[in-house]
């Protein structure tokens, strides 16, 4: 099992996985979105303070893309 880094702030924080290629969204270096197979990665740079920006991140990565079939949004 993966051990969970507890979150200090008080607020839920999401990840985004794309279920086909079974990979996290996550920041490049550039400030363009790439992605990591990574569970602790995205958690460590690719966290969203809310589910709004998380659910609407995922769809400007991919044009088309509907939430609960290409990818789900990840409490953490």
């Amino acid at each position: 099992t993966t051990a969970k880094k507890e979150n200090t702030g008080g607020y839920m924080s999401y990840i985004i996985k794309l279920i086909s290629e079974n990979c996290y969204i996550i920041p490049d270096d550039d400030g363009w979105l790439t992605t990591t197979e990574s569970r602790e990665e995205a958690i460590d740079l690719g966290l969203f303070d809310d589910f709004e920006s998380a659910d609407e991140t995922a769809q400007s990565f991919s044009g088309g893309m509907t939430r609960g079939v290409d990818y789900i949004i990840q409490p953490v």
